[in-house]
């Protein structure tokens, strides 16, 4: 088992059932080793949970004497930014306005309005085009779409500050 392995057995031990795992990574340069882990919850995770799995995380890493030299421990939610991986946080942000990148190069965006094992369903908000074929500017109609998840490059929320 590698160490990115071992990590990620020792985080599913130490979090409760509504928090899951988004990430482990680890990297390392100049004698110095980073591990990174990012968790999630249904409900969203709080900065004290983040800091409460750092603390456990790390004594069990010098403990079981995974890493012999220095190490940095990162462990925080994934940002805002970060693309939706898991079927977990599709569920958590229903309701929320995203940008779905398709792997035919095409994209959607629209609110997200359902999720099943195989795919999501969003609201898309596709432009409106006239007789002529014109795109009306400042015009959209909506349009309930089912995207399936093989279908779906990368998932992004977008951020509203409205």
């Amino acid at each position: 088992m590698n160490l990115r392995e071992r990590i990620e057995e020792i985080v599913q031990n130490l979090i409760e059932e509504e928090y899951f795992i988004v990430e482990v990574s680890d990297s390392g340069s100049g004698g110095r080793q980073k591990i990174t882990v990012l968790i999630d919850g249904d409900n969203g995770i709080t900065i004290e949970k983040c800091a409460e799995v750092s603390r456990k995380l790390g004594n069990e890493i010098e403990k079981q004497e995974l890493i012999d030299q220095n190490f940095i421990l990162e462990v925080s939610s994934p940002g805002a930014d970060s693309p939706l991986k898991f079927l977990r946080q599709y569920k958590k942000n229903i309701g929320r306005k995203l940008k779905v990148q398709l792997e035919d190069e095409n994209s959607l965006s629209g609110t997200l309005m359902g999720v099943n094992e195989d795919s999501i369903v969003i609201e898309a908000e596709l432009p409106v085009v006239n007789r002529n074929g014109k795109v009306m500017k400042n015009k959209k109609t909506f349009q309930e779409t089912e995207i399936p998840f093989n279908k779906i490059r990368k998932t992004s929320v977008i951020i509203s500050f409205n």
